[in-house]
C-alpha cells in the first residue's frame, strides 16, 4: 500500500513540477515578446520624432528664403 501511494505521489509531484516549467516557460516568452514590442514601440517613435523634426527644420529654412 505504501509503495503505491509513493509511487503516486512521485507521479504527482513529476506532474506539478512539469507544470511549473511550462509556467515559466511561458512567461519567459511573453516577456520576450514584451521587450520586442517596447523596442519596435521605440524604434516607431524615434523615426516618427525625426522625421516630423526634419520636415519642421525644412518648412523653417524654406520660410526663412520666403523673407529674404
Amino acid at each position: 500500500m505504501l509503495g503505491g501511494l509513493g509511487k503516486l505521489a512521485a507521479e504527482g509531484l513529476a506532474h506539478r513540477t512539469e507544470k511549473a516549467t511550462e509556467e515559466v516557460a511561458i512567461a519567459d516568452a511573453l516577456k520576450k515578446a514584451q521587450d520586442t514590442g517596447d523596442k519596435v514601440v521605440k524604434e516607431a517613435t524615434e523615426t516618427v520624432t525625426n522625421t516630423v523634426s526634419n520636415a519642421v527644420t525644412h518648412a523653417v529654412e524654406g520660410l526663412g528664403k520666403l523673407g529674404q
